[in-house]
């Protein structure tokens, strides 16, 4: 049975420009002073067998921001657990961070 975990959103900014997010887990990288958020794995979300997603063709996973608390696991045969994928995301209430009304 697959474990899951809780995780926060740090990076948006995927190099590979493939949707990616880094991610801090929690219960692995709660140490900040050690594990710095550039050396945080970077993780795919789950997307939908509506959705080719790959070729670019197919919705793009955009909606996830820096801040996003999201559920992630890791395949069954990634032991070394490097290569997180994202479930899904919790809903949080409030204003957006950066903005002080909603339109």
């Amino acid at each position: 049975m697959a474990n899951f975990y809780a995780a926060e959103v740090r990076n948006i900014m995927d190099p590979l420009k493939s949707g990616r997010v880094q991610i801090r887990i929690y219960g692995f990288h709660d140490d900040e002073k050690s594990v710095k958020d550039a050396d945080l794995p970077w993780a795919l979300p789950l997307m939908p067998s509506t959705s080719a997603s790959t070729g670019k063709v197919g919705i793009m996973p955009t909606g996830l921001v820096k801040g996003s608390r999201v559920v992630v696991t890791f395949l069954h045969n990634d032991t070394a657990q490097q290569y997180p994928i994202i479930f899904g995301s919790f809903a949080r209430g409030g204003m957006p961070k950066d903005e002080g009304t909603i339109a």
